[in-house]
């Protein structure tokens, strides 16, 4: 945003959000892998992801996307997309930081 390459930011913003997404979606107890190098080995990631309504999602979508920086694209569909995706993971759901 802060060299005018409003394409670019998009799809910088289209990607955190996919992972702010995904790490919403991990398991809350064990994950088991499954990448060649790592296969089957198993993560408790009961004390990284915590029982809490926080999530990822939501500081992305009412924080970083809020910010004044981000008013020259707030219009496109390409935003409006991005926060239409991490809305609907957020949507019901309490949140506290």
């Amino acid at each position: 945003m802060h060299e005018n390459n409003h394409d670019q930011a998009l799809k910088a913003l289209d990607k955190a959000a996919d992972h702010a997404i995904a790490f919403d979606n991990l398991p809350k107890d064990k994950l088991s892998h499954t990448s060649l190098l790592v296969r089957g080995m198993v993560d408790d990631l009961s004390g990284f992801i915590d029982d809490s309504s926080n999530n990822m999602s939501f500081p992305l979508l009412n924080g970083y996307l809020t910010q004044e920086m981000y008013d020259p694209i707030k219009r496109r569909k390409e935003f409006n997309g991005i926060s239409q995706k991490l809305k609907a993971q957020t949507d019901g759901k309490e949140f506290g930081f």
